[in-house]
């Protein structure tokens, strides 16, 4: 995939830089990691990411029912709120296309060290736990469509998405 016209000047309009890099990662997911160079000389790493294939989720309610926009709500709606997420730069309603934050790491705990696996592990739960801390029912909540209360939130949608 080639990232579509318009892209890189929004994405350096956004962070304020001129894009210097530009790496296809290979996923079944189009995701991009992208390097913008600021007027200081520092790099800002970014994450460019895109929808998932329509044919390759079409079979899942679930996967087909909350598209990249509603991720984008909610990475949005996160934002300072204590969790350990990346910076989210925008969405592009255009291209379909969500820049954030790109973080060092590794998807594979399995490459780590005990310890390591163990403080990271340790981390997401913690991450988890503050995440569902969260007061259902606020401004952030209710702008990406969550239930008002933890009742309809707990009830809502229960089969929707059984496959």
């Amino acid at each position: 995939m080639e990232l579509p016209a318009g892209v890189v000047p929004w994405v350096e309009d956004v962070v304020g830089g001129r894009v210097t890099s530009v790496e296809q990662q290979g996923r079944w997911r189009p995701h991009f990691f992208v390097d913008v160079e600021k007027g200081d000389g520092s790099i800002v790493p970014l994450l460019l990411r895109f929808p998932r294939d329509p044919e390759l989720v079409a079979g899942s309610k679930f996967l087909s029912h909350f598209d990249i926009a509603h991720e984008a709500r909610i990475l949005s709606a996160l934002q300072g709120r204590g969790l350990a997420i990346p910076k989210f730069y925008g969405f592009n309603e255009e291209a379909q296309a969500i820049l954030m934050q790109r973080v060092k790491g590794t998807n594979d705990l399995a490459d780590l060290d005990e310890d390591v696996r163990h403080t990271v592990l340790s981390e997401y739960f913690e991450n988890l736990a503050r995440l569902h801390s969260l007061e259902v029912g606020d401004e952030a909540t209710v702008e990406v469509g969550l239930p008002e209360s933890p009742e309809k939130l707990a009830l809502a949608n229960k089969f929707r998405y059984m496959e």
